[in-house]
């Protein structure tokens, strides 16, 4: 077995992370929140998360994971990345976390969307 020397390892770090880094910051910073919110949006199971909480208002994870057919841990991970698009907010009761609708991020994540399709049909052309 070759020996693994010092330069090596670093060379193999170097490439992890710089083929790991995303290039996404340099694209415009619109379409940036136009990308990040329809990731956001791009799973049905986030989709009938905003429609369970829009409908009945603050839920906890044990609430929300009723009717749904993925595990607790799963749900827990799409709560969190509504809560990082800014979709839902997130309060502490003690012991549990209840997630309500932002309605204000909900309406500018509305316009994003609507800007971006409109901003889309005036640059493409007809084929």
């Amino acid at each position: 077995m070759p020996a693994v020397t010092a330069k090596a390892i670093l060379f193999t770090i170097e490439i992890q992370f710089t083929m790991a880094f995303s290039k996404q910051h340099l694209y415009r910073q619109d379409t940036q929140i136009a990308s990040a919110t329809f990731k956001a949006l791009s799973y049905s199971g986030r989709l009938e998360i905003l429609f369970k909480l829009y409908s009945e208002g603050p839920l906890c994870v044990q609430d929300l994971a009723l009717g749904h057919p993925i595990s607790r841990e799963a749900l827990s991970c799409h709560l969190k990345i509504l809560r990082i698009a800014g979709l839902i907010i997130a309060e502490e009761r003690f012991p549990y976390t209840f997630y309500s609708v932002d309605e204000n991020n909900i309406d500018k994540a509305e316009e994003i969307l609507i800007q971006f399709f409109a901003h889309l049909k005036q640059t493409s052309s007809p084929l």
